[in-house]
C-alpha cells in the first residue's frame, strides 16, 4: 500500500497539540499542531512499514514497536484517518476514539470469492492496560492463521494471547487455504479481560 498517511482535523478553533506514540513507547514520536484551520497529514512510509502495515514476519506474534496511539495535551477532541491506495485499490479507516474500546468484538469482513493466495482477512488488536488476556474464537476450526512467513502456522481452535498496554497482535487469514479460509473467520468471536481496540479487513479482497 502506498500513500500512506494519518490525516488530523479538529472543529476546535484555538490550536492544540496532539501527542503521537507508536506501539508501547511512552516518548511522542511527533507532536503536532492542529486546529479548524490547520489539520496536519502525518506521513508513513510505503508499504510494509512494520507500524499500520506488517511484513510477514511480524503477523501472529506480540509486537511492542506497531500500532498508532494520538493522543491530545489538555483532552481536546479531534479526527483522525487513515488512507492509503496504490494502482489496484484504496483504503480508509477512520478512529473512533475512546468509544471504539470494548471487551468483546465480532471479526468482519466480506468473504472471498476465489480460493487465490493475493487475497486475505486481517484483524488487529491493541491492548489499553498492562496484562490484557484476549482469547479469538468461535471460527471454523478449519481456517489457520499465518504465523510469521509461515501462512499456515497457527492452527489452534481458540487463539490466547496477553498484551501489556500499547501492544498489538494481529491475525491473518490468507485466502489459498479452502474455503475456511475464504469465510471460516467472519464472525469469529474476539473477547478481552480489559478495553482492547481493534481493527479489521481486508487487501486485495477478491469480489470479482
Amino acid at each position: 500500500m502506498s500513500n500512506q498517511a494519518i490525516y488530523l482535523s479538529t472543529p476546535e478553533t484555538t490550536a492544540f497539540d496532539v501527542n503521537i506514540y507508536i506501539g508501547t513507547s511512552a516518548t511522542p514520536v511527533s507532536t503536532v499542531s492542529v486546529s479548524n484551520a490547520l489539520p496536519y497529514t502525518y506521513t508513513l512510509a510505503n508499504n510494509d512499514n512494520g507500524i499500520t502495515m506488517l511484513p510477514d514476519a511480524d503477523v501472529g506474534v506480540i509486537l511492542s514497536t506497531a500500532g498508532l496511539r494520538f493522543e491530545s495535551a489538555s483532552g481536546e477532541k479531534f479526527y483522525v484517518n487513515y488512507r492509503g491506495r496504490n494502482g489496484a485499490q484504496g483504503a480508509s479507516l477512520t478512529s473512533k476514539g475512546r468509544a471504539a474500546l470494548g471487551t468483546h468484538f465480532k471479526w468482519g469482513g466480506i468473504p472471498f470469492l476465489h480460493d487465490r493466495n493475493i487475497y486475505n482477512a486481517t484483524l488487529g488488536i491493541m491492548a489499553t492496560e498492562d496484562n490484557t488476556t484476549v482469547v479469538v474464537s468461535d471460527y471454523d476450526p478449519n481456517c489457520v492463521f499465518r504465523q510469521g512467513t509461515n501462512a499456515v502456522g497457527l492452527t489452534d481452535d481458540i487463539i490466547t494471547i496477553t498484551l501489556d498496554k500499547g501492544e498489538t497482535y494481529v491475525l491473518e487469514s490468507v485466502g489459498n487455504n479452502g474455503d475456511a479460509n475464504r469465510y471460516g473467520w467472519v464472525g469469529a468471536d474476539i473477547t478481552a479481560d480489559k478495553d482492547i481496540a481493534i481493527s479489521n479487513g481486508n487487501i486485495l479482497v477478491g469480489v470479482v
